[in-house]
C-alpha cells in the first residue's frame, strides 16, 4: 500500500474515534471508511466541525516533507487552499 493511502487510513481512524460510535457500529464504519477517498475524508472532517488547520495537521502528521508536498498538491484544492498555505498550516505555529 502506498504511503498516501496509509496516511488517509490513519486520518480515517482518527475521524472514526472522534465519531464516538459504539464498538459494533465502529467495525462496520471502519469497513466503509477503508475505501473512502481523500475528498470524502475532508468532507467528513468538515462535517464534524474541524478547522482547516486541524484537518491539514491530522492528514500530514508524521509524513516526511516530500510526502506532505504530494499530499498538499492533492488535498489543497479540496480545502480551498494553495499548496503553500497547506504547507504553512501543517506547522505547529
Amino acid at each position: 500500500m502506498k504511503l498516501g493511502a496509509q496516511r488517509i487510513q490513519l486520518g480515517l481512524k482518527k475521524l472514526r474515534r472522534a465519531a464516538n460510535l459504539p464498538e459494533a457500529a465502529r467495525m462496520s464504519y471502519e469497513h466503509i471508511l477503508r475505501y473512502t477517498d481523500l475528498a470524502a475524508v475532508i468532507q467528513m472532517a468538515k462535517a464534524r466541525g474541524w478547522p482547516t488547520s486541524r484537518i491539514v495537521r491530522e492528514m500530514s502528521s508524521g509524513l516526511p516533507y516530500l510526502e506532505v508536498l504530494k499530499l498538499a498538491r492533492k488535498a489543497a484544492p479540496l480545502l480551498d487552499l494553495s499548496v503553500s498555505e497547506f504547507m504553512r498550516l501543517r506547522k505547529n505555529e
